[in-house]
């Protein structure tokens, strides 16, 4: 038996909004979909801690955690998370940069995923961290 380890991908996502109080403070809505799949087939899975947090290049801009689940084997399982930011602050650099992004219709996200997976084989459990990072790139919001 090899075990596999869990899936984690992304097959929806929006920009709902940007707008920005000043050049380096800027509020956002985003939502995402987030699908986790098990693609064991004798192996059941539990996600007992999920953290995603959302960037623009390295700033951290929003953060959501997801309630634990269970996951049986083969089974796939999708999950909305919804990202919003008010008053995060960002370098001038950085606004400036995403400003331009926004006028070009091509606003550049990344998702990074912390999670804590305990796969259950009979008697048999053990616990391993997942670590998934995510580029996505989003046409802007609409206005």
């Amino acid at each position: 038996m090899k075990p596999r380890i869990p899936l984690f991908d992304t097959p929806n996502a929006r920009l709902n909004g940007i707008y920005f109080d000043t050049p380096e403070y800027f509020n956002g809505d985003f939502t995402f979909l987030a699908n986790f799949s098990n693609p064991n087939k004798r192996i059941d899975v539990r996600f007992e801690y999920l953290v995603i947090e959302l960037y623009f290049h390295d700033r951290l801009i929003s953060t959501q955690a997801v309630q634990p689940f269970y996951q049986r084997s083969g089974e796939v399982r999708v999950e909305a998370v919804h990202f919003i930011s008010s008053l995060v602050y960002l370098p001038q650099n950085l606004g400036v940069e995403l400003q331009k992004q926004v006028l070009s219709n091509r606003v550049t996200y990344f998702i990074r995923g912390t999670f804590k997976v305990r796969a259950h084989m009979g008697l048999i459990h053990f616990s391993y961290w997942l670590h998934a990072r995510c580029e996505l790139l989003m046409s802007s919001p609409p206005t």
